[in-house]
């Protein structure tokens, strides 16, 4: 199939097409994933990667107000951002490369290499961990810490990304409260969070006016009733929301304790992380009374989001990445093989991309990037996965495929694409690309091969002409 060229001699430069991607082997993956301790080349080898893996977020790291840090298998840190160096009261550069014991007392870094170490082994995210500590400046906090694993391309677990929210007012306000009615309401009164008081006998619920506000209302816009809460819970969040509460209204926990979100006045929603307990009880044990205090968790929620976008997608497209890309090929192969469906793997890689880099500079090129990845997404379905690995690589996993004849449909699809003009900038662009397409199961039952072998097909289409594509069989 023939594209329009661009008139620019540069344009039509031709270029050798980087060496094909280095698999790990399945040894690899089995050590990394299943021994506790590691060489130390081979630490260095993975604190390598995870720093590259983990390049794009360097500024999400900078920005979030909340102390962030990465690690390498080994519980030693790699990067801390500067909030991260204030609790240790340390500048940033005396924290990385150390361990937990060279930070914190002996007792709680045995605690924190435990709990690393335990995500290493299984790959499960640890979250609403809490702990009592001191911080760098001798004062004792509360701290409520997520950790999640950073996988390789393979799927192996090489370090560990986490985060710790300041929960010493919460807690201050929880102690409040199983103290004394007094203290409790002067605690809530101080730290601005909302309050309901709910009597469970004549079913009247008290909202203070800052619940109210949080939610965008006045103090007479809310009736005294607990179904006023009720009707502006997520849908979503609903039904875990009231399991939780009858437990604890059943006197099945100590106390209710959960996050949600709530429909503000304006159509929009909020973050809320509601505390509350029964406070008196009948003869009988029945709950008569329950004090319950909200905090506004949006600004939480929405940092929690933006580390856990920035780590599976590419910043300049927003695009899944590579670490995404495989989780979504490696269910997609499960799926397929459970249904006896195919699965297509398609790589592409953009022709004489550099040209524009060097000739229009590297600005026109990111736009011409994102052109393209926007392009891309409207030519696959909703089940499907494109990907941005990079530079100007992009790849596709196509789901559930009763044939090879669909995944071929697509391949032209995407070079018809690729053959429109792209306008940016008032400039006139023309791109073409090279791809190769590789089947679970046809071509290989493994991840790592199928991957392999789709690339090799890509290259061949570029060493054959390019604007082409080839399946590896």
């Amino acid at each position: 199939m023939s594209c329009k060229k661009s008139t620019t001699p540069d344009m039509v430069l031709q270029k050798k097409g980087p060496a094909p991607l280095r698999q790990k082997t399945k040894k690899e993956f089995e050590s990394l994933s299943g021994e506790p301790l590691i060489s130390t080349s081979r630490r260095m080898e993975l604190e390598k990667e995870l720093l590259e893996q983990f390049h794009l977020q360097e500024q999400i790291f900078s920005l979030v107000p909340v102390p962030l840090v990465m690690k390498d298998a080994n519980s030693v840190y790699l990067h801390v951002n500067q909030a991260f160096a204030d609790f240790l009261g340390l500048p940033r550069e005396q924290a990385l490369g150390k361990g937990p014991f060279d930070l914190f007392s002996p007792e709680f870094a045995q605690r924190i290499f435990e709990e690393d170490q335990e995500i290493i082994r299984n790959g499960v995210p640890a979250t609403d961990l809490e702990r009592r500590i001191k911080d760098g400046h001798g004062k004792m906090v509360w701290l409520k810490s997520y950790k999640g694993p950073v996988f390789n391309s393979s799927g192996g677990v090489i370090g560990i990304v986490g985060g710790n929210m300041d929960i010493t007012a919460v807690k201050n306000a929880e102690e409040a409260l199983r103290k004394s009615e007094e203290r409790w309401k002067f605690a809530v009164e101080g730290a601005g969070d909302g309050v309901s008081e709910w009597n469970l006998e004549t079913g009247d619920v008290f909202y203070s006016k800052q619940w109210k506000a949080m939610l965008g209302y006045k103090d007479d816009e809310i009736a005294p009733t607990f179904e006023e809460q009720k009707k502006r819970i997520h849908p979503d969040d609903l039904s875990e929301v009231m399991f939780a509460l009858e437990q604890h209204l059943r006197g099945e926990t100590p106390s209710f304790s959960h996050e949600f979100r709530l429909a503000t006045k304006n159509g929009g929603w909020i973050w809320v992380l509601d505390r509350a307990k029964v406070i008196e009880w009948s003869d009988d044990g029945a709950p008569l009374r329950m004090i319950g205090i909200y905090t506004d968790i949006t600004r939480r929620k929405s940092a929690e989001e933006m580390i856990l976008h920035q780590a599976t997608h590419d910043m300049l497209t927003g695009l899944p990445n590579r670490m995404l890309f495989n989780d979504r090929l490696f269910m997609a192969m499960a799926d397929g093989k459970r249904l006896g469906r195919k699965t297509a793997l398609i790589f592409l890689d953009l022709d004489n991309f550099k040209t524009v880099n060097d000739t229009l500079g590297h600005q026109m090129g990111d736009l011409l990037l994102m052109a393209v990845a926007e392009r891309l997404s409207k030519e696959i379905r909703e089940i499907d996965t494109l990907a941005r690995f990079g530079g100007d690589e992009f790849a596709f996993v196509i789901p559930f495929l009763e044939n090879k004849e669909g995944a071929a449909a697509l391949a032209d699809r995407i070079q018809q694409s690729l053959c429109r003009e792209f306008r940016i900038d008032g400039k006139s662009l023309f791109i073409t690309g090279s791809m190769g397409v590789a089947f679970h199961p046809d071509d290989s039952d493994d991840l790592e091969t199928i991957m392999k072998q789709a690339d090799m097909a890509m290259y061949r289409s570029k060493r054959e002409g390019r604007n082409a594509w080839r399946f590896w069989g």
